[in-house]
């Protein structure tokens, strides 16, 4: 069911299971709980929802959380990106403006006027 939405095959493993442990009867907070892939925070979040009977408020809690995760984890990528690209492409130019100019000097050094 859900495991098929999930891109992470480690995560559509642990959903797969945790469906089959909830078929078995445990509830959705302890079959999930029983993987090691979700932090403590969607368990809790999970276990809160199921007691106060709210469960899909929960599930929109779970969904804010990962998905402000990866908002975060996007922006944490970029900004090591960023000055990583800059050092890269300087070196290049580097690189070309030492293969054109290094010549020149040595075709000038040699000329006598």
């Amino acid at each position: 069911m859900g495991e098929t939405l999930a891109v992470n095959r480690v995560v559509a493993d642990a959903i797969q299971r945790a469906r089959i442990r909830i078929g078995n009867g445990e509830s959705l907070s302890e079959s999930f709980q029983s993987s090691s892939v979700f932090p403590p925070l969607v368990i809790r979040m999970l276990r809160v929802g199921e007691t106060t009977g709210a469960l899909d408020t929960a599930l929109e809690n779970v969904n804010y959380f990962y998905s402000r995760e990866v908002g975060e984890s996007t922006e944490r990528a970029l900004k090591l990106l960023e000055p990583a690209l800059t050092l890269i492409l300087g070196s290049i130019m580097a690189l070309i403006v030492g293969s054109v100019l290094l010549p020149m000097y040595d075709v000038l050094g040699t000329v006598k006027l």
